[in-house]
């Protein structure tokens, strides 16, 4: 025997099933959500709309009119503008004189295997083509310049 000397009220039957599927309404449209922006930055941090894996090159340009396109390492460190030259441009002090090296034209993460650095005299057959231009993060106000442009 189970020890039942009664049996439930018959409104039972619709009152448990109505109670539970409240408790997963309020669950998922209140609670659910709420956690999750709970969770997330504030609106005005840089990190809505930048993480640490943004790519910004360097905006440097050479007297001959080429860029630089190095990489700016930890562009956000001073807020929200990003640093906009490498640390070989930074400095009050920028050299006129373009320095060729081979770093200047390869990102290459092992350095045994890039072939440039192999075979440096195919460096000025290099410099003669188009580059492809660099991988790089647009940024949000080029994004918003373009998306949200008035029609004239």
């Amino acid at each position: 025997m189970v020890g039942l000397t009664y049996l439930p009220d018959k409104y039972f039957a619709l009152f448990i099933p109505i109670v539970a599927l409240v408790a997963v309404t309020l669950f998922a449209f209140i609670i659910y959500p709420s956690l999750a922006l709970s969770m997330m930055p504030d609106v005005d941090e840089r990190v809505t709309i930048a993480d640490g894996n943004t790519i910004v090159r360097c905006e440097y340009r050479f007297p001959d009119g080429q860029s630089c396109h190095q990489r700016v390492e930890d562009p956000f460190e001073s807020g929200w503008y990003a640093k906009r030259h490498c640390s070989k441009h930074s400095s009050r002090h920028i050299e006129t004189q373009r320095t060729v090296r081979v770093a200047n034209f390869c990102d290459c993460p092992y350095e045994g295997q890039c072939l440039l650095r192999k075979d440096p005299e195919y460096l000025p057959t290099l410099r003669s083509k188009d580059p492809i231009p660099a991988v790089r993060d647009l940024s949000v106000s080029q994004v918003s310049r373009v998306l949200y442009r008035r029609c004239r």
